[in-house]
Parts: C-alpha cells; sequence; structure tokens
C-alpha cells in the first residue's frame, strides 16, 4: 500500500468513516480520478485480506463502517514501508525526542552499514545546530543529546509541525505519546480561550496544542525550563493570570508541577496564537521569532556596513524585545519611560538605521512601529556596534561631506583627526556622495543635511566648528577618542640629550610615521596668524539681510585685491543652495567658497552686528567672518584660534561692548602671545 493509499485512510477516520471524493482530492492536492483510482486499489488490498471494502453510498461520498479495520490495516502497513526512505528523519525523531541513539542499533534497525549511519548523523547534526543543539558522546552509552531545554523543546515541536502531516511520522508521534490522555488537554485550552475572549484559528490551535503536550511530556521526564526572559512583562499579563488560574487542571490530571518559568513560556506561546498576523502560517515566526530578529541585524548590517551576523548577545537581546514590543503595539499601549529624546540627539545615525531595518517586523504585525519603540531596538544595535569596534580594533574610516568639499571641510577634518583615532579617507563635495563608493567607508560626516541622498552607511550632521556636544556625539556613535599628545620638539629635546641626531631630518619623518597619532609637529614654518590675517573689523554693524552682509564684506575685500567678485556671488549661491550650513551654533557664520582662481590673497574680515541678521531657515547670526583661503590650508590655524576664542575665551562679549579695531586685534595677538606661551588660559 502505498503513503498515499495510507493517508486516504486516515482520513476515513478523522471523518467517521464517510467523506467525499471531492473533499480528499483537496486535502491530497490530486484530482478526483486518481482518487477513485486509488480506492479501487485500496478495495483490492482489503478483499485481498478478507475485510470489507469502501462502498460507494451516494453520489460523491465513499463510507467504511468497520474504523476499527482500517486502524489494523494502516498499522500492518506502515510496518511494510521502506524504512531508508525516512531513515534521516527517523534518526533525528530519535535523537530528538528519545535524547540518545546508538550507532549499532541504527545500524539493524535500518539495515544500512556504519559508513552510511555516520553520513545520516552529519546532516542530522547540521539540522540540530540551527537548534543550538549538538551531540556528544557518553562512554558505554552512544551519542546524548545536548542542549537547553527551551532549544529541545523548540526543535520537538518543529519536528511534529513539520512532519505529522506524513501518516507514517505522525503514526510513531501518536505512539510516542500514547500515555498522556489529551482530554484534559483541550478541556484547558478550550477555559483559556474562552475566558481570554481570543480567537485562534484551527492551525495556532493545532501548534499549541502540541506544545502543552511536549511540556507536560518534558514536566513527566523531570525536564524543566530554567530560565526565561520578560518575566515582569509576561506575569502583568491577563493571559498569563488565566492561564495560572486554570492549571491545576493539567497538574492534577498528569502529576506535575508548572513553575513560573513554564507559565510565562505557556503565556508566550498562548500570546503569539491570536490576531498577530492574518496569516496562520505566520504563527511560527512567534515560535521562532528568531527568524524576524536575524532579518532585521541582516537589513541593519547591510545598511550601516558592518556585519553584525555572528553577535549572539545582540540577537538574544533583540529576540526578548521584539514579543513586548509586538504586544505593545497591537494593544495600543503606551511605552513608558521614552528615551526617543535623548537618543536621537546622541546617535541619530543608529536610530535611522534600525528605523530603516524594521520591514520584517512591520510586515509581520501590519502595524506601524512608533519611533518610541525603535529608540529602544536600537539600543541593543548602539552596544552592538561598540562590541565590533572593539573586537576589531581598528580607525574608523571616515568620508567628510561639505557643500563644496573645500574651505571649513578641511578645519572639520583637523578637529576630527585632533580629537579621534581615525582614518580621513577623502573629504568631497556634496555632488559627488551620491556616487561615491563607500565600501570601505565606516561613517559620513557632513555639515549639510544628508537625509534626501539614500545611504547604505551611517551618516551624520554636525557643525563646521566642532561644539562640545559634536564631540560628544562623535564619541557616542562609536568613534575612540585620540590619546595624549606630545610635542616633537619636546621630544627632539629629549633624544639630544641623550645622544647625537645624525640626521634630524630623517628622524623627524620617521618619528612622525610611527607616532602619527600622538604626535604633534610644532617644527614648521610658521602659519599666518590670526592677527596678521585679519583684514577688517567693524562693529555695530546695521544689515538688512545675509547677503547685504556678505556684499558688504565682499566689497572690502574686492577693493583691498583678496578676491574678485566672483568669489563672492559663489558664497552667495552656496547659501542658496544648501542653507545655514556656514553659521555655527552660536550664531557666528563663517562665509567662504572655492578657490577658482578669483582668491589673490588669504584674508579674513570681521563683522559684528548691531542686531541679529537672519540666515536660510530663519537661523540668526550676529558676528561673521567671511575669509579667502589660497591653499585651502593656510587659514586653518587662524580659524582653529579664532574658533577657539569664541568658544572658551568670551571673545562676542568683548565685541558686544564695541571696543575699536586696534582692541580687538590687541585682544587677539594677547591670546596669540600666551598660546604660544601656553598661558592662554590667563587671557581673561
Amino acid at each position: 500500500m502505498t503513503k498515499r493509499e495510507l493517508e486516504i485512510l486516515k482520513y476515513f477516520i478523522k471523518y467517521n468513516g464517510k467523506i467525499s471524493y471531492k473533499l480528499l482530492s483537496e486535502f491530497l492536492c490530486i484530482n478526483e480520478r486518481s482518487i477513485r483510482y486509488d480506492i479501487d486499489k485500496i478495495n483490492e488490498i482489503l478483499k485481498s485480506n478478507n475485510y470489507s471494502q469502501i462502498e460507494k453510498v451516494e453520489k460523491g461520498q465513499v463510507e467504511y463502517k468497520n474504523l476499527d479495520i482500517l486502524s489494523i490495516v494502516i498499522d500492518k502497513f506502515i510496518r511494510c514501508i521502506d524504512l531508508t526512505e525516512y531513515k534521516d528523519e527517523i534518526i533525528l525523531f530519535k535523537v530528538l525526542f528519545l535524547e540518545r541513539i546508538n550507532l549499532k542499533n541504527i545500524e539493524d534497525e535500518l539495515g544500512v552499514s556504519r559508513t552510511s549511519v555516520k553520513n545520516i548523523l552529519k546532516v542530522v547534526k547540521e539540522k540540530l545546530k540551527l537548534n543550538e543543539l549538538k551531540l556528544e558522546i557518553e562512554i558505554q552509552k552512544g551519542l546524548i543529546l545536548v542542549g537547553t531545554e527551551e532549544n529541545i523543546r523548540k526543535a520537538q515541536l518543529k519536528f511534529i509541525l513539520t512532519y505529522s502531516k506524513e501518516i507514517y511520522f505522525l503514526n510513531i508521534i501518536e505512539k510516542y505519546y500514547a500515555e498522556i490522555d489529551r482530554e484534559k488537554i483541550e478541556k484547558f485550552l478550550n477555559l483559556i480561550i474562552d475566558n481570554t475572549k481570543h480567537i485562534i484559528s484551527d492551525e495556532p490551535y493545532t501548534n499549541l496544542y502540541y506544545y502543552i503536550l511536549i511540556m507536560i511530556d518534558r514536566l513527566k521526564k523531570g525536564k524543566s525550563i530554567l530560565e526565561v526572559e520578560n518575566q515582569v512583562f509576561f506575569q502583568g499579563l491577563k493571559e498569563y493570570k488565566v492561564i495560572n488560574k486554570f492549571l491545576d487542571i493539567l497538574e492534577k490530571e498528569y502529576k506535575i508541577k508548572v513553575n513560573l518559568n513554564e507559565k510565562v513560556r505557556l503565556t508566550d506561546y498562548f500570546l503569539g496564537s491570536h490576531c498577530y498576523s492574518a496569516e496562520n502560517s505566520s504563527y511560527k515566526f512567534w515560535i521562532e521569532i528568531d527568524i524576524i530578529a536575524k532579518k532585521i541585524i541582516k537589513i541593519f548590517s547591510e545598511n550601516m556596513g558592518v556585519d553584525l551576523s555572528k553577535d549572539k548577545v545582540l540577537l538574544k537581546g533583540i529576540i526578548n524585545h521584539l514579543k513586548p514590543t509586538i504586544h505593545r503595539l497591537k494593544n495600543k499601549q503606551i511605552l513608558e519611560n521614552s528615551i526617543l529624546k535623548d537618543f536621537l540627539k546622541l546617535y541619530k545615525p543608529i536610530f535611522m538605521g534600525t528605523k530603516k531595518s524594521i520591514k520584517p517586523l512591520k510586515n509581520f504585525i501590519n502595524l506601524e512601529i512608533t519611533e518610541d519603540e525603535i529608540a529602544f531596538l536600537a539600543i541593543h544595535f548602539k552596544a552592538a556596534l561598540d562590541r565590533a569596534n572593539k573586537l576589531e580594533n581598528r580607525k574608523n574610516n571616515i568620508l567628510v561631506v561639505c557643500s563644496s568639499g573645500y574651505g571649513t571641510s578641511k578645519l572639520l577634518s583637523q578637529q576630527i583627526n585632533e580629537n579621534f583615532s581615525v582614518n580621513i579617507v577623502e573629504v568631497i563635495p556634496f555632488y559627488r556622495l551620491k556616487d561615491y563608493s563607500l565600501d570601505s567607508i565606516d561613517l559620513i560626516v557632513g555639515t549639510i543635511n544628508m537625509d534626501e541622498v539614500d545611504l547604505k552607511k551611517p551618516c551624520i550632521t554636525i557643525n563646521t566648528i566642532l561644539s562640545k556636544e559634536d564631540i560628544i556625539l562623535l564619541e557616542n556613535i562609536g568613534l575612540s577618542k585620540r590619546k595624549s599628545r606630545i610635542f616633537l620638539s619636546d621630544l627632539l629635546e629629549t633624544f639630544k640629550r641623550s645622544g647625537v641626531i645624525k640626521n634630524e631630518n630623517i628622524l623627524i619623518k620617521d618619528l612622525s610615521l610611527l607616532m602619527n597619532e600622538i604626535l604633534i609637529n610644532d617644527i614648521h614654518e610658521d602659519e599666518p596668524k590670526l592677527s596678521d590675517m585679519l583684514e577688517e573689523v567693524i562693529l555695530d554693524v546695521e544689515c538688512g539681510s545675509w547677503e547685504e552682509a556678505i556684499r558688504m564684506a565682499g566689497k572690502i575685500m574686492i577693493e583691498t585685491e583678496i578676491c574678485d567678485i566672483t568669489y563672492i556671488e559663489n558664497i552667495i549661491e552656496r547659501v542658496k543652495e544648501f542653507g545655514p550650513y556656514m553659521v555655527m551654533s552660536n550664531k557666528v557664520a563663517l562665509p567662504h567658497s572655492k578657490n577658482n582662481g578669483n582668491v589673490f590673497k588669504s584674508k579674513m574680515v570681521l563683522m559684528n552686528f548691531r542686531n541679529d541678521i537672519l540666515f536660510p531657515e530663519e537661523t540668526p547670526v550676529k558676528t561673521m567672518l567671511t575669509f579667502t583661503s589660497q591653499d585651502e590650508n593656510g587659514h586653518l590655524d587662524a580659524l582653529s584660534n579664532f574658533l577657539d576664542l569664541v568658544s572658551n575665551y568670551k571673545f562676542l562679549e568683548k565685541l558686544e561692548n564695541n571696543p575699536s579695531k586696534k582692541k580687538v586685534i590687541d585682544i587677539i595677538k594677547k591670546y596669540e602671545f600666551l598660546s604660544n606661551l601656553g598661558k592662554n588660559r590667563d587671557i581673561n
């Protein structure tokens, strides 16, 4: 008798001996003609064994009255099935449910060689590995199953759901649980469904039923779950309270004790059995929610350009977080103690990377995920990125993006290098970003908003001049702070006291290569000072608009042959195109552009306005330093000193007192003098 013929007999038993050709055709996915042919063959077998035959009772209906005979026939012919057809599954069943196997016994039972058994075991071990289980050798006992109780049960349930449709395995599963009376399980299930008023369709009901069957069997054998996550969350649910109320039905009937961990896990499975997806088959994702978690991690890794797929701590964290998240969203519960505002302030790129990665979760529950929930999920990714950076122990590759790719972008790169142990790969203008190869880039840092470009890498927008908040943001996103630095001149003095330096230039070159991260090369030609670069200082300026202010500074630069009109027009075009990217957080603007052959000197014009003027996006500006740079680097020290004065020495407050141009220059020169002595803190 074929497997399909045996399945037909099973359906006769299931439907109390009477069923239609049409229904059998739908169940077995074959046409009615094939069903009629199979029933004719079954009747031949029944007749040859002196059993009564299946009869046609009315149009399209067939009947067999003696169901006991059918059970005997099924049992008889199942024994005749070629077991080698199921050899992999048979061994997997024995491993999962008996938890040990003996190779010699398997050889005899299946009639195969030791080599064949070993080859089958390789396949079985791979399947076990997917459930975090393994086989270990136990002396004189053969191979035993090793793994957590949670994973063993999950693997058993998966086996039953996968193979119970096969008549051979349905039979051995039924025999395995034959001593457990199923009636009380159904009573218990119906009670908790009625009292929670949940609607559960057939497939998840069957899955839940089988899990309870497995739980009873394991507890009767003294195998209990030792640890579960989210106990507090589950214990607070009404479903937990209902389950706890009726559990005595199972405890008394099967003489078992259901502990707290078992109650929590049963509540977990019950939650997954209703209302979480329109597709019944999606229930399996609740049981194996790691499928969703792994998909989210995979997408996040692709978006952020870092492989987190092997981070088990991250996987466990995401898995444990998803079920409470789903429950809150489905029940429209507001998340308490929101961290959204703080997280966005510190880790916006990680938040955005997480937000782009949660599509599998959205598809599963068919709901939008709130930003509060995303922030809590993003915490797990932040910790994973920190672990990845620590393990990798390498410099982050940084791409710096500015509106033009020049000017203050060089200063920004210098500041990042001074504060963090990173590798600035390149400084590029914004228009190149879309086509730039980002394979080796870890982080994109820009002075303009980059949201409009679909990037597969984390990116953040910061000020052209790093504020304390910017430094905190870069540090929090995972950049390593640079170690304490030393001056090259001090190092050379030490060497000279200890011996003779034959070639100082070669030594400087070698030290620069060897100690690049912690060495400050203070042996070089003096860069132009801020006081030298200031062409003009104009205070208490009345001005109607940002464009008028830039043209006013430009007029001075053009008249003193610092640049031509096209340089000023380029600045204005940049502001119109990219907005107030040149404005710092302290109402200081730094208008500038690239030298396209229209800059003749590196100079600066400082202006302080009587009242705030508004740059695009209603951005207020009180002080403006317009500058030019012939070689893209000559202005950096002067600009850095200006911003140090602004940030740390109340320079802007001094400008509000409307001092003379000479007084302003004197303040700057005092700062420069004290800086050389290392006493610039005394400037106040």
